[in-house]
């Protein structure tokens, strides 16, 4: 699919030929000709460059259309078109292959063919420079004088102006200096982009961590656990594919636009968003503010675990970014998220529901009493509680530099100086107070040992409808609060094989065994970035308790999106004593949020070491 402006005269009956367009080896072995203007060229060795070509690319991509022409329920996903014109592609030179899946992976716009031939990635768009000398060429101005306009204008006067002579219309012409300033260019026709993407995103909808070819591609050698894998329809129509694919695309828009800091792209994606949801409802009139999405989310019954999330922002927005505050409206909210909506939302949810109704007490709000006493009543128990503490004394060196965290000086006893972290003073504090072992990892060596000692229950026991792809880092339940639900009865069994059935040896045979067979593998950890021991990792199971440890996993088995984040900063362990404390570090003007708050409450509910540390 890789077509040039200077080949724009071809024949185009044939079907295929409009979409996939060979330019005689132009792409990997450039003519020996003096390049136009902008562009650069040296003589390119072909076997060289065949020895630089990575045809692993072509290879994962052509598996992928295999993949959708062997499974019937996917197969019927493309339309007719798009799998013939794939068929096509995949039976054309490598080489071609190669050029245009490096070019679907990149930014869609024109590519200098000498350039990419030297394998040299350039973000070539038409410069405004040139489009001034091509519109002066022409010989007309334009006053606004912005890329956009100039375009406009070069391609109204195509259609308008006729030339002299009968031999080129102005659209050749225009086309031949377009070509004189930029050179043979090369780019994929957006046909065959849009059947890649949709043949690419047949094979990987699944694994989040992969929507765009350019992740997955990272790293070739990416191992998946070995599951079954079900042919089990989720999308029943190519109108509900093709829905879900336009809002994958609108979701990457907006995540390169949240990156970017683009704001308005960002509202206006918002919009698009929200216009695509009423659609699906078919309903009515369009709204242009945040408050009006929320609210309408809030109707709907899509994404039960994210109805949390939503009230919070809403009432916020109510009390904080409106010119007139909403407060009547806020509290409202919140007690209907208590009394109608609570077995929809997580406990950290509605502690944070919680704190935003402790907000409306303030005297700024103005709110009755009858609104304050009803929040008052709904909301849970307070997670604040006097937790063991300590304080550690170090002197600091403070950044100029706004974001950069503050380093805190140690003195060693031959003189030298060492800057520290908040946390790795913290460890230091606890090493020479009885701990000679310790790590900042925030609860990963706990997920670590979970992924491990229930590994068995997550990739090999079936429940329907949760491995239907084979690049799944996860079961697709295993972020709700169903996982568990689905395995109750496996998941109880483990948890007292993990308290006291198990002997000591068998617990630790089943880690070393998970650990050998599986750390390699993109699973729901990268364990092996974790953890590159196990035996380090049974020293501090051992020195956890097994007591302890069972409960810790029981929390996180229940709901693992949760509870997988907010654990203490570090694990502190002595071997010898068979010890081990929970620390969560605080420097300076920090708060606990409420995920730490509630972490901290279950682990000394469960006769865990904890202790908050303070680091001045």
């Amino acid at each position: 699919s890789a077509t040039s402006d200077s080949d724009e005269g071809a024949d185009e009956n044939e079907n295929n030929s409009r979409n996939i367009r060979i330019l005689n080896n132009i792409v990997l072995q450039p003519p020996k000709v003096t390049p136009k203007k902008n562009t650069s060229m040296r003589e390119t060795n072909v076997k060289d460059e065949d020895k630089k070509i990575n045809f692993a690319y072509v290879d994962v991509m052509k598996d992928f259309f295999l993949n959708i022409l062997n499974t019937n329920h996917l197969k019927c996903l493309l339309n007719n078109h798009q799998k013939d014109l794939l068929n096509t592609f995949f039976n054309i030179d490598r080489k071609y292959q190669y050029t245009c899946i490096k070019l679907y992976m990149w930014k869609p716009i024109w590519y200098n063919i000498f350039k990419y031939a030297d394998r040299i990635s350039l973000q070539m768009q038409d410069s405004l420079k040139e489009l001034r000398e091509i519109q002066r060429s022409f010989k007309f101005t334009n006053s606004t004088n912005t890329r956009e306009s100039i375009i406009s204008k070069l391609l109204k006067n195509c259609k308008t102006q006729v030339t002299l002579t009968c031999t080129k219309s102005t659209e050749q012409v225009l086309r031949d200096r377009i070509q004189e300033k930029l050179g043979l260019c090369i780019k994929l026709s957006d046909q065959l982009s849009k059947a890649l993407y949709n043949m690419y995103l047949l094979n990987t909808f699944t694994n989040s961590s992969v929507m765009k070819p350019q992740d997955y591609f990272k790293d070739l050698n990416i191992v998946f656990p070995d599951y079954q894998v079900e042919n089990y329809h989720i999308f029943y129509t190519p109108e509900e594919f093709l829905q879900y694919a336009s809002a994958v695309e609108l979701r990457n828009a907006l995540e390169n636009a949240i990156e970017k800091k683009n704001t308005s792209h960002i509202f206006e994606i918002c919009k698009l968003a929200h216009k695509m949801l009423k659609e699906l409802n078919k309903n009515g009139s369009a709204y242009n503010d945040t408050k009006i999405w929320l609210e309408y989310l809030l109707d709907q019954k899509y994404f039960s675990c994210k109805r949390g999330h939503w009230y919070y922002h809403l009432s916020l927005i109510y009390t904080a970014y409106l010119r007139e505050y909403e407060t009547v409206s806020a509290a409202k909210l919140l007690i209907s998220a208590f009394e109608k909506d609570k077995e929809n939302l997580s406990e950290v949810q509605l502690h944070e529901l919680a704190y935003r109704g402790k907000i409306l007490d303030k005297r700024t709000y103005n709110l009755s009493a009858f609104f304050h006493d009803q929040i008052a009543i709904l909301s849970p128990p307070s997670c604040d509680r006097d937790w063991p503490q300590t304080v550690v004394e170090s002197r600091t060196m403070r950044s100029n530099e706004p974001g950069r965290k503050r380093k805190y000086v140690q003195q060693c006893e031959n003189g030298d100086v060492n800057y520290l972290t908040v946390e790795q003073t913290a460890l230091e504090h606890y090493r020479i107070s009885g701990y000679p072992e310790g790590e900042h990892c925030e609860g990963s060596l706990i997920c670590v040992a979970f992924c491990l000692l229930f590994w068995d229950i997550i990739y090999e026991s079936y429940v329907k409808g949760t491995f239907v792809a084979k690049i799944q880092s996860v079961p697709l339940d295993m972020y709700t609060n169903y996982f568990y639900v689905n395995r109750e009865h496996l998941i109880k069994m483990r948890l007292n094989q993990i308290r006291t059935n198990w002997k000591e040896e068998e617990l630790k045979r089943n880690v070393i065994e998970k650990w050998t067979n599986h750390s390699h593998e993109t699973s729901l950890l990268q364990i092996d970035s974790i953890v590159d021991n196990p035996e380090r990792l049974l020293r501090v199971i051992m020195c956890i308790g097994r007591l302890v440890l069972s409960k810790i996993f029981e929390r996180l088995v229940k709901n693992y999106k949760v509870y997988c984040s907010g654990f203490p900063d570090l694990i502190v362990w002595n071997f010898e004593a068979k010890k081990a404390k929970f620390v969560e570090v605080k420097g300076e003007n920090d708060k606990l949020s409420i995920k730490q708050k509630l972490w901290l409450n279950y682990l000394l509910d469960i006769g865990a070491d904890v202790q908050v540390c303070h680091v001045h």
